[in-house]
């Protein structure tokens, strides 16, 4: 089992460096963990199973499982809302907020959408009965549509909802949100016989220990590993739980190939970046990166090949920044490929993902991004650009960072071996002498906290290694065994983590300041 945990971890790790970022920028940002502003639950045990027969055990155990382990993980017992019926409920008032009729539940959810802001998390288990249309409540049904209402309602950084009921794919279309991350137990025409609700539970909880759903093993279980440990499961049943985290309303499934935590098209990538105790925060933006698109040149090469500079300005996004006459601003043109061979990133395509991170990315980048603030930045895709179309960016070429004065003539072609030091030399020599002084202030001022941030990014590496190396030791013995180490090892990752966190933020404010320069 350790090592099929460390396989996965190979595989998310490799998707996810060579996978455009959300923003559409080739650019790959470092990213670290962040709690939220607050959290908020709504548990929801609706239906009417309140008879002889299993199915009430099964949905008070389930439901009242999840809402004290809500609570031990540290959500506000104010902030819980837990909506039941029948004797349990009665026994467990103290625990239970009201019955689950559809206007407590339409309550619960108006009182949420008063309480949460945007820094905050929603987190939704519903489970009872329910069609292709509605979901059933104690006292009668709620439309998927009215759901959505009452979904998109309430502002928050991340809501996400775990749905339990027969053909509760079927919601995913309704209540459609950029920052929701829906979860079902089957797709849209499948009943729920398998006990899903209980194995999410699970999930959340951790798995077993002979079959962990923290998969990567650092201690956090994401949205996505979540939703891939209880899919596979449900899978060998026969059933197929679907997930929708990109807000198009169209589910992704683990077992059609639609489900991908390095790809962000499809369903799975945000979920990677989510869970019940906090969300992945790329580091500030570096560099406000513009695309640019070279369009190769049509029919046989000219025997004399065009200059850079001269192909330069045949292409559309140097013109529309010319707008008739000259740049308004000097122009750095990083010309990257990502061009793969048997599904890899090929030579070319690693190099570029290098340059990326040390020249362009805090915290191993500070002169260059210090000084292109200054200039109008664009980034190319030359993965298909041949050497008959260009002899200086091109696939073979990559990476090549190119400088343009404000009048559009060539200053500098960096390839190959471009340095954060030797870039920023170029772009510096188009500077005014203020210019100059306001980014060496701004890299001075950033550099102390670039240091911690590398330190606080080694120490977590370090208790993630150490991490892996408890559970290595102790895989076959019990888990009581070794809780006490393990549970201190997290505990010393999760200050790690609130020390870059925290670092990083300090970071956006300079960022942010400088921009308003």
């Amino acid at each position: 089992m350790y090592r099929t945990r460390i396989a996965f971890l190979a595989v998310m790790m490799v998707s996810a460096a060579y996978a455009e970022t959300p923003g559409g920028s080739y650019v790959r940002a470092r990213e670290c963990w962040r709690s939220y502003g607050k959290r908020i639950g709504i548990v929801v045990m609706a239906g009417d199973v309140d008879k002889p027969g299993p199915h009430y055990g099964w949905y008070w155990g389930d439901t009242s499982s999840m809402a004290k382990h809500l609570l031990d993980i540290g959500f506000p017992r104010e902030n819980l809302f837990f909506l039941s019926y029948g004797a349990k409920a009665k026994e467990n008032a103290d625990l239970v907020h009201g019955t689950s009729t559809t206007e407590s539940i339409r309550a619960a959810f108006k009182k949420v959408a008063e309480i949460s802001g945007s820094d905050d998390l929603v987190y939704l288990y519903w489970i009872d009965h329910g069609n292709q249309q509605v979901f059933e409540t104690h006292d009668g049904a709620i439309s998927h549509g009215e759901l959505g209402e009452l979904i998109r309602a309430i502002k928050c950084r991340a809501f996400i909802g775990a749905f339990n009921p027969c053909n509760s794919g079927a919601v995913i279309d309704d209540i459609k949100a950029a920052n929701g991350i829906i979860i079902t137990s089957v797709a849209a025409n499948e009943a729920n016989s398998w006990g899903w609700a209980g194995q999410w539970r699970v999930s959340l909880q951790g798995g077993s220990a002979d079959d962990p759903s923290d998969l990567d093993a650092d201690c956090r279980i994401t949205l996505a590993e979540a939703y891939a440990w209880t899919t596979r499961k449900a899978n060998k049943e026969g059933e197929h739980p679907q997930i929708d985290d990109n807000g198009d309303g169209k589910p992704g499934d683990l077992a059609a190939g639609s489900f991908s935590t390095g790809d962000p098209s499809k369903d799975g990538f945000r979920a990677a970046r989510f869970s019940l105790d906090g969300w992945l925060d790329s580091y500030p933006g570096t560099i406000a990166w513009k695309k640019a698109e070279f369009k190769a040149q049509e029919g046989d090469a000219p025997k004399d090949n065009p200059t850079l500079q001269e192909w330069l300005k045949k292409q559309e996004f140097t013109a529309k920044a010319a707008g008739g006459g000259a740049p308004a601003n000097p122009m750095l043109v990083y010309c990257y490929s990502k061009k793969e061979q048997n599904g890899s990133p090929c030579r070319q395509a690693l190099k570029c993902l290098e340059v990326n991170e040390k020249v362009f990315c805090f915290p191993d980048a500070l002169e260059t991004p210090a000084a292109a603030g200054y200039f109008d930045c664009y980034e190319a895709d030359v993965g298909d650009v041949t050497p008959a179309q260009n002899a200086v960016a091109n696939a073979g070429t990559a990476p090549v960072a190119i400088v343009l004065d404000n009048s559009g003539n060539v200053t500098a072609v960096l390839k190959g071996t471009v340095s954060d030091a030797g870039l920023a030399k170029e772009l510096r020599k188009l500077l005014s002498e203020e210019q100059i002084r306001k980014a060496d202030a701004f890299a001075k001022e950033a550099r102390q906290t670039l240091s911690r941030m590398k330190n606080s990014e080694k120490k977590t590496d370090s208790f993630r290694a150490g991490i892996a190396q408890i559970l290595k030791k102790f895989e076959k013995k019990p888990r009581d065994s070794y809780s006490k180490v393990l549970d201190g090892a997290k505990a010393a990752l999760r200050k790690a983590e609130g020390e870059l966190a925290a670092e990083a933020t300090n970071l956006r404010k300079m960022v942010e300041a400088g921009s308003k320069e």
